[in-house]
């Protein structure tokens, strides 16, 4: 089977796009080529054996808003035109922002190949009214319109995002609507072997943050306030600058820092070296309260307990539904009481469930007989 996966952002930004690609590469007679756009934040660019990835120049941000739209718009339609010459026989299409290709592919270019469309986050009406959104809000309305009812599945990460999703296209077909969750591969749930200590308590934040998405800013100044009882280790390549001149003015000595982050595949060795995963988004839209995102599982996986916010309402239903959860449902707007607690016993943090991304796509496996 020949395979277009269209996935205009950068796929070195999304983990679960990357187990997606590797997935569907270990299968036989699958004949993958990927459409993406080179990153800009030096990482290293993904590869996969046997994958074409194609990168075609996409929007350079410093040039005018002309050139930009001529950009994006050159890059959708040599996409379409390389996988209609491809002869693709199933197209998977990720986020809104890939639309427009898939679009010129049908409706310029007589395509017929079956399609499939995921969507990582959830966007609401009002999110397409954000600054540099307009594009995608073109390519949004084409998906609603023209692709949605062309396609054999439509899939978000979790429930309460396809009953949104639903909401907004009330005349989807039920039957072609999915859940598509984002969960690491099962080889790393072996790494979780790693000997936790009594004290400190080795905290871990790994994720993009700034300060008015996250609650960065109290959770460091609570660990500052216990430097005998906790540290905390903060890694990534996407938070914002204003945090690293902030923490540097600070220099907390309990506290450390790893700008560069980590690779996706170095994950499972490094957060065995912690005991707490932290999740810390301040919930200021629909598509964080009602998130479970890939950290969250990424940290059950290598054995951490995960302190998670209040308003993440997706991460308290699922919560709810397990029998003992390795997590901590944390006020952090209110931290200044809040003593350093004793942690889950690790024996309560297993589960029979199988939060694996082979898991996880085994249904459109089985639609795509694969």
């Amino acid at each position: 089977m020949n395979i277009a996966y269209v996935h205009i952002l950068p796929i070195e930004y999304y983990p679960p796009a990357t187990n997606t690609i590797r997935i569907l590469a270990s299968k036989q007679d699958v004949q993958l080529t990927v459409w993406t756009s080179k990153n800009l934040k030096n990482r290293q660019p993904f590869e996969c054996r046997g994958v074409a990835i194609e990168r075609p120049q996409f929007v350079v941000k410093t040039d005018n808003i002309f050139k930009r739209v001529a950009q994006s718009y050159t890059w959708h339609w040599y996409c379409a035109r390389a996988i209609k010459r491809s002869k693709a026989d199933a197209i998977i299409s990720v986020e809104p922002h890939s639309a427009l290709a898939v679009w010129f592919y049908y409706y310029l270019l007589g395509g017929r190949a079956k399609l499939f469309i995921h969507h990582h986050e959830y966007y609401a009406p009002v999110d397409y009214q954000r600054k540099g959104m307009r594009n995608v809000q073109l390519a949004s309305k084409l998906e609603k319109k023209h692709l949605f009812p062309r396609a054999l599945w439509i899939s978000q990460t979790n429930e309460n995002r396809l009953q949104f999703l639903q909401r907004d296209n009330p005349k989807l077909a039920t039957a072609k609507l999915k859940v598509w969750p984002n969960y690491p591969p099962r080889s790393w749930h072996p790494e979780s072997t790693a000997t936790k200590k009594t004290k400190p308590v080795r905290m871990l934040f790994v994720g993009s943050a700034s300060f008015r998405d996250t609650y960065i800013k109290e959770i460091v100044e609570w660990v500052a306030r216990h430097p005998d009882d906790v540290t905390l280790m903060i890694s990534g390549y996407n938070i914002e600058p204003a945090i690293w001149e902030w923490l540097n003015k600070m220099a907390y000595p309990n506290v450390a820092t790893n700008p560069k982050g980590w690779s996706y595949d170095e994950l499972p060795q490094q957060l065995g070296k912690y005991d707490v995963g932290l999740i810390l988004y301040r919930g200021n839209t629909i598509n964080f309260i009602y998130n479970a995102p890939n950290k969250l599982f990424e940290y059950w996986a290598a054995g951490l307990e995960t302190w998670y916010p209040q308003e993440m309402k997706q991460i308290s239903e699922f919560a709810e539904r397990q029998p003992t959860p390795p997590l901590r449902k944390m006020d952090f707007s209110s931290l200044d009481d809040f003593q350093p607690p004793v942690l889950i016993p690790p024996e309560a943090k297993t589960t029979g469930s199988d939060y694996s991304c082979e898991a996880a796509i085994a249904p459109l496996l089985d639609q795509l007989s694969l």
